[in-house]
Formats: C-alpha cells, sequence, structure tokens
C-alpha cells in the first residue's frame, strides 16, 4: 500500500513561470534597467556584502535584487546535476488521519497551525485585491508595487517609473506562510527554487514591506531553506546541497497531525487492516511522553533563538530538541523572531518550576483554535489558582478570573521583527509566556475596565 499526499499535486502547476523573468528583457522590463538590478546567487545569499550594503545603506533604494539565475534563459539552461531530495518516509498527511479522526480533524483545521501555510490562492490570502487596497508605495517617489488577482491567480509586481515609462517585475503569489492571526508572508517557485516575496501582510498594518525588508529596495531574492519552511510546514524534502532547493511535489504543508505524532503511515496501514484492535499501534500520543518530550515537540519552533544541529524535518515525537537545536538565547529576553522565546521563558515561570506535569497542553489544546479567548485560557489558570489569592481580588472581586492572561502574560512588540512601512516601522505582538506579576500589564488591563464602567455609565 502506498500512500500519496494528494495536497501537493498542485503545488507544482506553472511552477516554472511563477516568477515572470524574461530572458532577454524587453524594454518594459526592470530586468532591462541594469542600473537598478542586482543579482545574487541563492547560494551566498546569506553571506554577501552585496545584499548587506544594499540593505543597510541609501546604495539600496530605488534597486531591485534578483535570483542570480534570472540572467539565464530558463528555457535552453539544463540543471548540472539532480537535485538530491532528502526522502521523508511514512507521511500519509491530515486528510488520511480524517478517516478515523474526524471530530479532531474538524476542529484542528481551524487552527493557526495548520493554517501556518499554504497553497496561495483567494481563500487563504488575506491581504485585499481591491483597486483603492492593492498598492504600497514607498519612500521612493516612482518605485511602489501592485498586488494583482488575474483570474484566480495573484502577483506582485514591482513597478518602477523613469524615463517617462513604467518598467514591470511580477512574481505570482505560490505559498502562504502565516496564519493571518498576526499576519502572513508569501512565497514563490522559480523551477524547484524557492524565494520569498517582498511584501507581506499584517492584521494590524496591511499590505507592509515583508520582515526586516528595508523600505525603497524590491527584494526578490531572499531564498527559503530548510529552517524557514520546518516551523511552517509538516514536511518539505530539501535538496542535501543546495540552500533552497526543494521537491514540490512532494511536500505537506501547514503544521498539521504528524509534525506531532510521527508519521503515521504504519498507524494507517494496521488499523486499516485491523478496525477492530482497540489499542492504538505504531504512533505517539504525546500525553503518554515525559512531560520534557513533550515539550520539545512545540519546541522545534516555540523556543526561540537557535544554531541547527540538524533540521528538524527529521525530529520524530519524543525526541530531545537538543540533538536538534542548540539554544543560546537568554530566557530572561523576551524578543526573537516569531515566538518571543515561549518554551524557554515559560519554563522560568514559577507555575512551571513548582509543578511536576505542567507543559504546553496543560494550556493549549493543539485540536481547536482557542485563539484569542482570554477567559478560556484563564479558566484554566483556576485549575491552579483560587481568585482570593490575587491582590486585586477584594477590589474587583472574581471578574479577575476573566483575564489573568493579559495580567500576568502580557503580549510585547517583537522588535526583532520589523515591518517597515513609508511612515513608521510596525512591530507585531507577541504573548509573552513568561508567566508573573506585572504591575504594567495590571494597570493596563484595570485602566481598560475602569474606562468600559465610564463608557457604560453614560
Amino acid at each position: 500500500m502506498k500512500f500519496k499526499v494528494a495536497l501537493v499535486a498542485i503545488v507544482v502547476v506553472g511552477a516554472i513561470a511563477a516568477c515572470f523573468l524574461i530572458p532577454s528583457p524587453n524594454e518594459n522590463s526592470v530586468e532591462s534597467l541594469r542600473d537598478v538590478v542586482a543579482y545574487v546567487d541563492p547560494e551566498v545569499y546569506y553571506n554577501s556584502d552585496m545584499v548587506q550594503r544594499l540593505q543597510s545603506s541609501e546604495a539600496g533604494q530605488g534597486m531591485a535584487i534578483l535570483p542570480k539565475q534570472a540572467e539565464l534563459d530558463l528555457r535552453s539552461q539544463s540543471p548540472s546535476r539532480e537535485p538530491n531530495f532528502i526522502f521523508q518516509a511514512g507521511f500519509v498527511g491530515p486528510e488520511t488521519c480524517k478517516e478515523c479522526h474526524a471530530d479532531y480533524y474538524d476542529g484542528f483545521v481551524q487552527t493557526a497551525h495548520y493554517k501556518t501555510s499554504a497553497l496561495a490562492d483567494g481563500s487563504s490570502i488575506r491581504g485585499s485585491f481591491a483597486d483603492n487596497e492593492n498598492v504600497l508605495n514607498t519612500k521612493r517617489n516612482g518605485f511602489r508595487y501592485q498586488l494583482t488577482n488575474e483570474e484566480g491567480q495573484h502577483f506582485q509586481k514591482l513597478l518602477i517609473d523613469k524615463n517617462g515609462s513604467t518598467y514591470e517585475h511580477s512574481c505570482r503569489f505560490d505559498i502562504v506562510t502565516g496564519s493571518g492571526n498576526v499576519g502572513q508572508t508569501y512565497l514563490y517557485w522559480q523551477e524547484n527554487s524557492l524565494y520569498q516575496l517582498p511584501i507581506s501582510w499584517l492584521s494590524k498594518g496591511g499590505w507592509v514591506n515583508s520582515p526586516n525588508y528595508p523600505d525603497g529596495l524590491a527584494n526578490f531574492a531572499r531564498p527559503i531553506q530548510d529552517g524557514c519552511m520546518s516551523c511552517h510546514a509538516t514536511m518539505v524534502e530539501f535538496d542535501s546541497e543546495s540552500v533552497n532547493v526543494a521537491n514540490p511535489k512532494n511536500m505537506i504543508l501547514g503544521v498539521t497531525c504528524e509534525r506531532c505524532h510521527g508519521p503515521a503511515e504504519s498507524h494507517v496501514k494496521f488499523h486499516r487492516a485491523n478496525p477492530e484492535a482497540a489499542e492504538s499501534k505504531f504512533i505517539v500520543h504525546p500525553n503518554d511522553l515525559p512531560r520534557e518530550r513533550l515539550n520539545d515537540i512545540c519546541a522545534q519552533c516555540h523556543s526561540g533563538e537557535s544554531k541547527t544541529l540538524n533540521s528538524t524535518f527529521n525530529f520524530r515525537p519524543g525526541d530531545s530538541i537538543h540533538d536538534y537545536k542548540k539554544f543560546k538565547l537568554n530566557p530572561g529576553v523576551v524578543g526573537s523572531v516569531h515566538t518571543a522565546n515561549q518554551y524557554p521563558r515559560m519554563t522560568k515561570s514559577t507555575c512551571y518550576t513548582e509543578s511536576d506535569t505542567m507543559s504546553c497542553a496543560t494550556c493549549h489544546n493543539p485540536h481547536q483554535d482557542e485563539h484569542g479567548r482570554l477567559e478560556l485560557f484563564s479558566s484554566r489558570c483556576m485549575k491552579c489558582h483560587e481568585s482570593s489569592d490575587c491582590g486585586k481580588f477584594p477590589e474587583h472581586g472574581a471578574r479577575i478570573e476573566s483575564n489573568c492572561i493579559d495580567c500576568h502574560m502580557p503580549k510585547k512588540d517583537d522588535t526583532n521583527l520589523k515591518f517597515e512601512t513609508t511612515s513608521a516601522s510596525i512591530f507585531p505582538e507577541i504573548r509573552d509566556h513568561f508567566i508573573r506579576i506585572d504591575a504594567d500589564a495590571t494597570n493596563k488591563v484595570l485602566e481598560a475596565w475602569a474606562a468600559e464602567g465610564a463608557e457604560a455609565r453614560k
């Protein structure tokens, strides 16, 4: 019996043409502006002095960075070698799990984990393509982006006004990363190489420059590596010898069932053949693991800054995260791209250190969308705490039980993740997981309650 993941069958449709690079640039293509375009090999991108210079100085204003292969005629070039994709065995995809676990599946597909990557289409892209909302200007006059929907395919277009003409470079949205609760960033395929698009979307900012992209520099060349996708997908097979070459024909987007329970092929085969079997076989139930190993499943992506020792696509539930990542962060620091060091911060909390059983799953149900439900999470605090122990109880009574979270785990701007606009820098808010008494956060909650009361009395 051979399983196929139906989700990815359409990922590669038109992949070669995802970014419209013109081999012999015509007079209206950005590529024809030789003084505007810089090319960089993806293999050296992250160590490129040229990229650093353009991103950190005025020299990058009004420039466009494109992958080096944009200079090639892709219709005539043949690859120097076939990619050596790192095969990931045993994955069946979440639709197969639905056969027996429809109740879990139906709830799970509403979660941010499931939606953290998807094929790009009208239902997965959160940004607006309406005529009055689909242009992003930059501080550089005559240098702007247009977001378009053309017969169901969506494009990011760089438009440059120069010498009385408008020049264009267009790339298609192929993959969405980010559920949209905070924001989304978008990827495109060039052949089987994966790159980030220069425009992202934020829930509190709309269309913005992608994270840490300077306003006025159009960067289409940032390669997407294993480490990026391993926190946005269940399974992607990357080439063992390249930075951003991946197998678009075999991938499971979204962080789905098998990322937490392990590859399910053997499990599915057994239970299809033995439908009366009462004991679950060949699958991991995270709650059966020691809490450190359970937390390590979450720590793959919620642990902040680290050095990669081994791809977490190779991580299996029950493994130690320390075999895959070497942490160099200071858990006292809130910042870190995307995660605010959630797991290390939690482990410093008295709630955690004084418990033998508290884990990520104590507060989070991964099978349900619970985002933003402060009263629900607060009710879980009350399983261990008495409301009368709170110093604000005498004044506010049982109302404090409705929002322990904003007082004791406030949101903070992730200053390591900057989104630029023409007028300001925007930092997404991430929930701090260090549980403590925070006087400033508590005062904000109490002030909001007072304002609500004053409004109600009018």
